[in-house]
């Protein structure tokens, strides 16, 4: 399945009820969101979005437009400022994954975002009580 239409199915509501995301052109059930998950996303979006202010756009569980057919949902996407009305962002300079459940898939993504010249990756391992980080090398930094 392409993007094009994985956004055709989700602004007609076709998955409006499923917790899904595009990876590689394939639709993927997500891990359920619990309390420890939720909490972390909304503490790591509060302290980005104070830091940054206006230079950037801080997004919630929103989609981002990576190569390979794949439009994944991280849990905290920090991208150039812009309204992105038409299309997801497809340009990051930092994407977080919480994983309480899911830490074999998100890391996993590390290649897709890899591909998608995200700046940094980080994966918060709530099991474990430890924050994984990879960066892509000569890419251009977060503002500061």
């Amino acid at each position: 399945m392409t993007r094009t239409e994985y956004e055709g199915l989700v602004r007609r509501g076709v998955l409006e009820e499923a917790h899904v995301e595009l990876l590689y052109g394939r639709v993927v059930t997500m891990s359920p969101i619990g309390g420890p998950h939720r909490c972390s996303v909304r503490h790591l979006a509060r302290i980005l979005t104070e830091a940054l202010g206006v230079r950037a756009n801080v997004e919630v569980q929103a989609s981002f437009a990576a190569p390979d057919e794949s439009e994944p949902e991280p849990d905290v996407l920090v991208a150039p400022p812009g309204d992105y009305l038409d299309e997801p962002p497809s340009q990051a300079w930092l994407i977080v994954e919480v994983a309480d459940g899911s830490l074999a898939p998100d890391r996993a993504k590390a290649s897709l975002y890899a591909a998608a010249n995200v700046t940094e990756y980080s994966i918060v391992n709530i099991c474990e009580g430890a924050i994984e980080c990879t960066a892509s090398q000569g890419q251009p930094s977060m503002p500061t």
